[in-house]
């Protein structure tokens, strides 16, 4: 039997030039996108990528974007000037009261570094459900938390250094993942990836902090890990998707009474196989 190739179209391609000018951008609860640009202004598109409105946000440009999920509420990272040195300070926003004279309602203003010494990029970050958590991966390995009870209303907020992943390492963090137990509740767990290893955090920034590596031979690279709908880690290469089994498996009949003292945290879900000879165009 003969075979045949096919195209399948999922998504709709549209050029949107301005896009390209952005160093940071999100997408929003209303179906739009918020985008950063290096003059530290944060545009607002409707879900037809049509800009309604944009408003200053960082002195000296926007570097990161994020709005939680079930939040309105917009957080941005971006570089302000003091003295002659650019700080990386984090900002709450409220969008949907931007003005038409460029302002929009800064919440919280945050520094990332208390001391004014050259600060390691920010690779990543995430923001908890329940707003109580911030997290930020830096590309000399560290990975920062900020902890509060009330984001908003908390007079004083400080991001401090993991203890378990506070010694610089030779691999930039590449993903951090909040998992919850519910959605819009507390963080369960914290996952830390880099291009080669993948760490579980249980009890970040607490005494009981623990750290845990799930995968030594192979990690993500920016862009290539998420959250699946049900809170589970999924972990993207070139040739296998991975994800994190449940951490509460069906007990088993026949217990094995000397289990291994580390079992096999990733589990392969899916893999893409390459076709190794070119086939015509469908």
């Amino acid at each position: 039997m003969g075979s045949s190739w096919r195209r399948l179209n999922f998504f709709s391609e549209e050029e949107v030039g301005y896009l390209d000018e952005s160093t940071a951008c999100c997408g929003l609860d209303d179906g739009g996108l918020a985008r950063g640009d290096a003059q530290g202004v944060c545009h607002l598109l409707d879900p037809t990528m049509r800009e309604r409105c944009a408003f200053a946000a960082h002195e000296r440009g926007v570097t990161h974007l994020l709005q939680p999920r079930g939040s309105t509420l917009l957080f941005s990272l971006g570089l302000e000037l003091e003295g002659t040195v650019e700080r990386t300070f984090m900002r709450v926003w409220r969008p949907e009261a931007a003005a038409a004279d460029g302002t929009a309602p800064c919440l919280r203003h945050v520094k990332l570094f208390e001391r004014p010494q050259p600060e390691p990029t920010v690779t990543c970050w995430c923001v908890a459900d329940d707003l109580t958590q911030v997290v930020c991966g830096l590309s000399d390995g560290t990975v920062l938390l900020l902890r509060s009870a009330d984001l908003l209303k908390e007079r004083y907020l400080r991001f401090k250094a993991l203890p378990s992943f506070a010694a610089p390492a030779a691999a930039p963090v590449t993903a951090v993942h909040l998992s919850h137990l519910q959605r819009g509740g507390a963080p369960a767990e914290l996952f830390v990836l880099t291009a080669d290893a993948v760490f579980s955090v249980s009890g970040a920034g607490l005494r009981h902090e623990a750290r845990k590596v799930l995968a030594e031979a192979g990690g993500a690279a920016p862009g290539c890990s998420c959250l699946s709908d049900d809170e589970q880690l999924v972990v993207g290469t070139a040739q296998v998707l991975y994800t994190k089994p449940d951490p509460k498996p069906n007990p088993s009949p026949d217990p094995d009474p000397h289990p291994s003292p580390s079992t096999s945290p990733l589990t392969l879900t899916l893999t893409l196989t390459p076709h190794p000879h070119p086939h015509p165009n469908p």
